[in-house]
């Protein structure tokens, strides 16, 4: 995604159309934020079920663990 299809897409609030949990797993696996970084915190802990520190999201590590446990079908990576 390049950054003016972010910028757009972060206007647009479309997670504000989705369960909180739904649109963490969407931003999740964007690297440019399209989300407000507390609404994406607060919807990554609820979609795992634990407490998660903001230095971890800055772990590479982490994030690619996360991607695998909480992968995007095709239907789920499309933003209308």
């Amino acid at each position: 995604m390049e950054l003016q299809e972010a910028k757009q897409l972060y206007e647009r609030e479309w997670w504000m159309e989705m369960p909180i949990e739904e649109s963490a797993q969407r931003q999740l696996h964007e690297d440019l934020l399209i989300m407000p970084f507390g609404v994406f915190h607060e919807g990554l802990e609820k979609l795992t079920g634990c407490s998660i520190w903001t230095h971890q999201l800055a772990s590479k590590a982490f994030i690619a663990a996360l991607r695998r446990d909480y992968p995007l079908s095709a239907a789920e990576s499309a933003i209308d």
